[in-house]
């Protein structure tokens, strides 16, 4: 019996569309993702648990008063501060603005490419070039959903990091609380309530509830850095020869 010839294979039209349609999404969003990590020179993620480092996107708004080479200097320092704390930089985002923005220093579109830059990069924190103000770093945190930091808290957090004495970590201790407590946000609204059952006078708003132990921390930590020094100086004077 004469063999049939080999019937060609059937293809359902509607798996054909699906997997071309999956095909295609998936090479759109890896062309989109490939755009948005060379327009930011950010790294690709990667699936190794070897670096546990933090990911940095490095922030950095620049002024009509800064000079360019200036800003850019800054920003190169500012990468080497991340590393020496730990972070590794994944990406920078830079902005020419004539001033920042009261809510989040960037304008909203830069805000949302900062958005795009994190989730490409799988990064969970952000360091600004610039200073912020407490309601900057809050309104950040809310929209990025990451940590967000600036210069000075990045600094204190290397000496964190470098402070091996007793008195070196009590001095950083006391600085980081201080830098805290000058950004603590006080809202006019908030800033007394009536006194309830048992008080006596105003009660106190919730940010005076962090802002007090902080400041009862900071008073024990001088006190601590004084005996330290008082000790220093005695021990000094039983060393002199008579």
């Amino acid at each position: 019996m004469a063999e049939l010839p080999d019937q060609p294979e059937k293809h359902d039209a509607k798996s054909l569309c699906g997997s071309n349609g999956r095909a295609r999404t998936s090479l759109a969003e890896g062309n989109a993702a490939t755009r948005t990590q060379k327009k930011y020179g950010m790294k690709k993620t990667t699936d190794t648990a070897a670096d546990s480092r933090e990911r940095a996107i490095l922030v950095q708004v620049i002024t009509p008063r800064q000079d360019p080479l200036e800003a850019e200097d800054s920003l190169q320092e500012l990468a080497r501060l991340a590393d020496t704390a730990g972070a590794e930089v994944v990406g920078s985002i830079t902005q020419r603005r004539q001033r920042p923005t009261a809510p989040f220093y960037v304008g909203a579109g830069k805000l949302a490419d900062i958005q795009l830059a994190c989730r490409e990069a799988g990064a969970n924190l952000v360091i600004f070039d610039n200073p912020l103000t407490p309601v900057q770093v809050n309104n950040l945190d809310m929209a990025l959903g990451i940590k967000v930091i600036d210069r000075v808290e990045l600094i204190l957090q290397i000496f964190a990091r470098r402070a091996r004495s007793a008195e070196a970590q009590i001095q950083v201790e006391l600085a980081q609380l201080e830098y805290l407590v000058s950004r603590i946000p006080v809202s006019v609204k908030q800033a007394r309530f009536r006194g309830g059952i048992g008080m006596k006078g105003p009660g106190e708003s919730p940010f005076q509830l962090r802002r007090d132990p902080m400041r009862r921390r900071i008073a024990d930590l001088r006190m601590k850095l004084d005996a330290i020094g008082k000790r220093r100086q005695m021990a000094r004077s039983k060393r002199r020869w008579p």
